[in-house]
């Protein structure tokens, strides 16, 4: 389920932010190719089963989407205070890199640190060329993050897929 959800989020990305990019339908003709590829792969070689998250886990991503949930409105509007609203697709992109780093914690996936701290780097570069003057740079970052989730996505199926790691998740044993 979490491989489609990155997936989902990863063509979310490209699809609502290429449009005022160069190569727009380059950019949305790869993006639904990658999605399309994500889904097959997930489909006829699904990853194993994880292990039942903790109750403490489950409370941490709960606690994670509501911070989502108010903290993209209220950045959103506050960019617009500051007319600063081509900075948004970027903030987008840092409030869910956020929510992945402590997620690395509560499920034990060192991958998800990894996924936020890069889509966290993704955001913040695009927010510093948007404001040095390059036109659509927060645009162009929130694309790219589609980009980092596709790999994410492919990268976890792909971490899960040895006979040794299937063994490993079946038994509930997790790689740190």
């Amino acid at each position: 389920m979490g491989g489609f959800i990155g997936a989902v989020g990863g063509l979310s990305f490209v699809l609502a932010n290429a449009g005022a990019l160069p190569g727009v339908l380059v950019l949305r003709v790869a993006g639904v190719a990658a999605f399309v590829a994500l889904l097959a792969m997930l489909i006829l070689r699904p990853p194993p089963a994880p292990p039942e998250p903790s109750p403490g886990a489950i409370r941490v991503y709960w606690a994670c989407v509501a911070g989502e949930i108010a903290a993209l409105p209220l950045g959103a509007a506050g960019f617009r205070a500051l007319d600063q609203t081509d900075l948004v697709p970027a903030w987008v992109v840092l409030v869910v890199g956020v929510h992945f780093v402590p997620f690395a914690s509560a499920f034990r996936l060192p991958m998800f640190r990894w996924l936020g701290i890069t889509m966290i780097l993704v955001a913040l570069s695009g927010m510093a060329v948007t404001l040095a003057g390059v036109d659509e740079g927060a645009r162009a970052a929130a694309a790219a993050a589609g980009v980092v989730l596709f790999g994410a996505v492919y990268a976890g199926s792909r971490a899960h897929s040895s006979p040794a790691a299937a063994a490993e998740t079946r038994a509930g044993v997790r790689r740190r």
